[in-house]
């Protein structure tokens, strides 16, 4: 029977796993359908087409737009990377509009790498996709390949595929955001629950970030999860199900 809530997935964030499309939330919604209505959607926007640079304002106003509408509905949101902080300035801003908020690796700010700075510097003149960057595919293997089921290859190269898609620009003007981004000072003031899923795979800086967040919300619930990588929702999307079904449960 089909809850009378809906799951807003919104996914992104800079780098190897953190802009992740939303294509990649597919087999977390499929086994979520018969609890909740799902809608996926990410960086991209719901306009089409997008003009002007991307903003953290406009990021959230596109949340916004497509949480209303379902108004009256309890919504609860899932988020990744930039997707996270998309959700909790949403919170902040609008009390009430979203009963609970998952954060898989969420962060209030983040420190980019010397590495992620230069191509958040100079990425914007590239063309192409983010594919095409030398030693991108061996990068992503040796971050990620073992995390995937060892039987199913196929599931790897979708991410492949799905993430070297990515334009070169737009993840450049994204990673610019992250990193002018500190939403430290609301955390206090956001009283929805939040769910915090760690990962096993996480760099220690990010977790870092991590554990700032989970001490600075005032109603937070910390998971850990071993064996799952940076994108648990393609890796291991029962156990992320899971925790999401139990979140909602217990509210």
């Amino acid at each position: 029977r089909r809850h009378t809530r809906s799951l807003c997935d919104w996914s992104s964030d800079v780098c190897s796993s953190d802009l992740e499309p939303r294509e990649l939330s597919f087999l977390l919604a499929w086994l979520l359908r018969d609890q909740f209505r799902c809608v996926l959607f990410d960086w991209r926007g719901v306009k089409s087409p997008q003009r002007g640079p991307v903003t953290l304002d406009r990021l959230v106003a596109d949340l916004f737009e497509i949480a209303d509408h379902w108004p009256g509905q309890p919504n609860r949101l899932l988020a990744t990377g930039l997707g996270g902080l998309v959700g909790l300035r949403a919170l902040h801003d609008r009390p009430g509009q979203f009963t609970h908020l998952t954060l898989v690796g969420g962060y209030a700010h983040r420190q980019l790498t010397g590495t992620e700075r230069l191509l958040a510097g100079l990425g914007g003149w590239l063309p192409g996709t983010v594919r095409r960057l030398p030693g991108w595919r061996a990068l992503q293997r040796h971050s990620h390949r073992r995390f995937f089921p060892p039987f199913d290859e196929t599931r790897f190269e979708f991410y492949l595929d799905r993430t070297g898609r990515m334009p070169i620009g737009p993840v450049c003007e994204l990673a610019q955001v992250i990193a002018a981004t500190d939403l430290t000072a609301l955390l206090p003031r956001i009283e929805t629950p939040v769910l915090l899923i760690q990962t096993e795979g996480t760099p220690v800086p990010l977790r870092e970030a991590g554990q700032g967040l989970a001490r600075q919300l005032p109603r937070v619930t910390v998971e850990e999860l071993h064996n799952t990588g940076l994108v648990p929702g393609l890796t291991h999307p029962h156990r992320i199900a899971k925790l999401i079904r139990g979140a909602a449960e217990g509210a």
